[in-house]
């Protein structure tokens, strides 16, 4: 496997948990009445791949010239975004539940 197979790889799953993220804040915002669960699971989802984003899937490479670093890319970065991301979309989905129990 080359590595732009793998830049891709790792691309396309934290894209997928940014999705995740993205699209269970706006479900969060249109419940208006009531629990929907599609929130919460795809914040979840969000979290579970960015923990195994930083322990699992975690791509490293660098480019070294005449003993000068060109460039390193190390992918742990990403997904600690993609982990406060989906801890502040679940704090939101929370917050969201229990202020229309109080408001019902």
């Amino acid at each position: 496997m080359n590595s732009t197979m793998l830049f891709g790889m790792c691309a396309v799953i934290w894209l997928a948990s940014m999705i995740a993220c993205v699209v269970a804040v706006r479900l969060a915002r249109r419940v208006d009445q009531g629990w929907t669960w599609t929130p919460a699971f795809l914040s979840v989802s969000a979290l579970a791949i960015g923990y195994l984003g930083l322990t699992r899937f975690r791509l490293e490479a660098s480019e070294t010239v005449n003993g000068v670093m060109r460039w390193h890319f190390d992918s742990r970065w990403l997904f600690v975004v993609t982990l406060v991301v989906g801890t502040c979309v679940a704090g939101y989905c929370l917050w969201r539940q229990r202020r229309s129990i109080r408001v019902a």
